[in-house]
């Protein structure tokens, strides 16, 4: 099915080709937001080049591509592609009994083709660098928003920060109680994540480990840390996917014990 002018293809598609010229072959432009294409004998999806319409482009933003014995998306030379979500696989072997990669990187780097704040996912969701060889040779890659807030201070009395990418309104915060403990008093630190994605949370004193990553955000210090001249020094670093997202840091001061109001008896001789 050639595609030589704008087409969206939108949640409600089931698009399945069989035979070796059965796919999606872009001249054009074609928008995926949804649905399922699938092809038993080809790439579902032939970004092709070589042709005098323009440079051919496709855009997926959700859905999923199966290519039966090829690519869940090929692409030719100078074309364009940008990957806000969908899943990709390549599900079965060829006449070579060799699999091929979800997606067709000899003609475009990985960076290339997803949309600003995305990255590729294995498919338990863990995200891949697109400096790995292995997305190469990967028969199902996932594209998912990677979540970005830098580096939150846990004495912004939970002062909520906004992710960096300006599509996202998904917020996180840092938070302390109390900022000063006294000696004998815990304080408790916690970290704030108001995503719906699973998220991981690992926390340090220094460069000591604090146990193994965490579902929850919170972290109780100890009642009976010694009085020091310097700050005790507490980071979490929150992960989405494996790839870092957030780093929390606090100082945790902690003060003499008042005895203001106490009742002092001094006995003279």
């Amino acid at each position: 099915l050639y595609v030589e002018q704008n087409v969206n293809v939108t949640s409600d598609a089931n698009i399945n080709f069989s035979g070796n010229y059965g796919n999606f072959v872009v001249y054009g432009a074609l928008t995926i937001t949804g649905g399922q294409i699938a092809s038993s004998d080809n790439s579902a999806v032939a970004v092709s080049s070589g042709h005098d319409l323009g440079v051919s482009q496709l855009t997926v933003e959700d859905g999923t591509l199966e290519g039966g014995k090829g690519c869940a998306i090929s692409v030719g030379e100078g074309c364009q592609v940008t990957l806000s979500g969908g899943t990709f696989k390549s599900l079965a072997p060829n006449y070579y009994g060799e699999y091929h990669s979800a997606i067709d990187f000899s003609n475009i780097s990985p960076a290339e083709c997803l949309a600003p704040g995305y990255a590729f996912a294995d498919e338990d969701g863990n995200f891949i660098e697109t400096s790995n060889a292995g997305l190469e040779t990967a028969t199902t890659l996932k594209v998912a928003h990677k979540h970005d807030f830098g580096t939150l201070s846990g004495d912004s009395a939970g002062q909520y920060v906004k992710c960096s990418h300006d599509f996202c309104d998904v917020k996180m915060a840092a938070s302390q109680t109390p900022l000063k403990p006294e000696f004998g008093q815990s304080a408790n630190l916690t970290v704030t994540f108001e995503g719906s994605e699973k998220v991981t949370y690992e926390w340090k004193k220094g460069a000591e480990e604090l146990g193994p990553p965490a579902a929850t955000g919170k972290f109780n210090v100890p009642a009976d840390l010694p009085i020091s001249s310097t700050p005790y020094e507490y980071t979490c670093t929150v992960r989405q996917g494996g790839a870092v997202i957030a780093t929390a840091e606090f100082s945790v001061k902690v003060e003499p014990k008042s005895i203001s109001g106490a009742q002092v008896t001094l006995d003279r001789e």
